[in-house]
């Protein structure tokens, strides 16, 4: 999951000050939404009223003042946050993360799932009593079809007669 990074003492910085609270909160809901679906701080027009719960033309208003304030850029699709990714991993590395994490993940597995049947096989070779039993009750005997036996099928003999 990737993270948006908001430095702790933003609500000093000079950009912040005398913003309107509602702005801020936009600015913070378009970090989260760009990081959720990594668009390396691009945010669509159509998402603005989206992402502050305001009516098209306030949250375009909100979004003019930021800015205006220099935390964002405007384009001709929507808005730019300002150094987004001086500040942020990009699409392309969050995206390499997750691969790298994925893999480690299934490595993981398959060296854990090798474990674990060693595991299984070692307990049952020390209980040599059980396996015995097992095998005399049948349990442990799989039932193969003529077709996927190692063992030719049955044939009674021949007679001539």
């Amino acid at each position: 999951m990737p993270w948006g990074r908001v430095d702790d003492s933003a609500y000093t910085h000079p950009k912040f000050l005398g913003l309107d609270p509602a702005a801020v909160g936009l600015w913070a809901m378009a970090l989260s939404y760009c990081n959720h679906h990594l668009t390396d701080g691009c945010i669509p027009r159509a998402q603005l009223s989206r992402l502050i719960a305001a009516s098209q033309s306030k949250a375009l208003k909100l979004a003019n003042a930021l800015v205006r304030a220099g935390l964002w850029e405007d384009g001709i699709d929507g808005f730019q946050v300002h150094d987004y990714l001086e500040w942020n991993d990009s699409a392309e590395q969050i995206r390499g993360k997750r691969a790298a994490t994925a893999e480690a993940r299934s490595r993981a597995g398959r060296i854990g799932g090798r474990r674990s049947a060693e595991a299984r096989r070692t307990k049952r070779a020390s209980k040599p009593e059980a396996n015995h039993e097992a095998h005399a009750s049948g349990v442990l005997e799989a039932k193969r079809s003529p077709l996927h036996s190692t063992n030719p099928p049955y044939s009674p003999p021949f007679t001539v007669g």
